[in-house]
């Protein structure tokens, strides 16, 4: 059986709009793989079928059996292994998001049913280029000949023209879905809601009804504690942080802190020692009555969320 690919391509929000697609391909009944990146607790999240993590056990076999340069990155490693546990398992769809990128990402050799290009703004500028419509060069590099592609409503006008140039050039039908549909969802955010129109508009193209009704990621707008009120998001660009913060500022609590920062490689250990004592320290200023937000990078907002979950702060 032949594997029917979406592929999934932008700055911000592709692994919302990629949950919200699989979730409503699950819910209609399909056998669906996910291929995401980056994790946040276990390496495992970033290949699922029908929301199953796949098993470490598995996850080396295949890794192992891949025939590829050792200076391979790891990113081609899993999704290599994503392809191959999607084929060993029959799935019917599979929804794969780009790394970095999308004309040079290594994703980029699939023919997708269609594709889907999330929110752009300025990221990995040292890679992709400076201005935003290099960025959206790149992004738009994902639409193939004849292939419908479906698009964030709220792109700004530089990168829409990037885009539609592209669809023109490919012969390839471009959706831009409505703006105020009003989903009801369980995660929280405006920016949310546009994920959501997207791939809204992405299962209509395929002829499946969206259903969000299950679909919930960790570490977006991920409320773990309520005294204090203490929220947790990957949030790490300009763009994803300002419309985290936004929702943050728009709470009634009087008192309210913000940590933000990234965890480099190196002095890892010492870093999340930094961030244990930001978050003791956090709390102590807003009181139980208060909200902490804290937000920088996926792998920081996995760190907070051990330290969080296990009460080690």
């Amino acid at each position: 059986m032949s594997i029917k690919y979406i592929h999934v391509a932008g700055t911000n929000g592709k692994g919302s709009v990629c949950a919200f697609i699989a979730d409503s391909l699950i819910a209609a009944g399909k056998k669906t793989g996910k291929f995401t990146s980056p994790h946040v607790l276990d390496i495992a999240e970033r290949i699922t079928i029908n929301n199953i993590p796949i098993s470490h056990n598995t996850l080396e076999r295949l890794c192992g059996q891949i025939d590829c340069p050792r200076e391979t990155p790891q990113f081609e490693r899993l999704m290599n292994a994503a392809f191959i546990y999607f084929a060993e398992n029959d799935v019917e769809y599979a929804v794969i998001e780009t790394g970095i990128g999308g004309l040079k990402d290594c994703t980029n050799r699939i023919t997708p049913i269609i594709s889907v290009i999330t929110k752009i703004s300025l990221d990995h500028t040292e890679i992709l280029g400076e201005t935003i419509e290099e960025i959206a060069f790149h992004k738009a590099g994902i639409i193939k000949e004849g292939v419908p592609v479906v698009t964030d409503p709220t792109q700004s006008e530089r990168v829409m023209r990037v885009i539609k140039a592209t669809a023109t050039k490919k012969r390839a039908r471009l959706i831009i879905p409505e703006q105020n549909e009003g989903f009801k969802l369980n995660m929280a955010g405006r920016h949310q809601q546009h994920n959501a129109a997207t791939a809204a508009a992405t299962m209509r193209c395929l002829g499946v009804a969206p259903n969000f009704s299950k679909t919930k990621l960790i570490a977006r707008m991920e409320v773990v504690s309520k005294n204090p009120l203490i929220i947790v998001d990957g949030a790490h660009n300009h763009d994803g942080i300002c419309a985290v913060t936004a929702e943050f500022d728009s709470l009634p609590h009087k008192n309210k802190v913000i940590i933000e920062g990234e965890i480099p490689c190196k002095n890892y250990q010492a870093c999340t020692e930094e961030i244990r004592y930001a978050i003791k320290l956090a709390k102590d200023i807003v009181g139980e009555d208060g909200a902490v937000l804290i937000c920088g990078s996926l792998y920081l907002a996995g760190e907070a969320l051990k330290i969080l979950k296990a009460r080690n702060f």
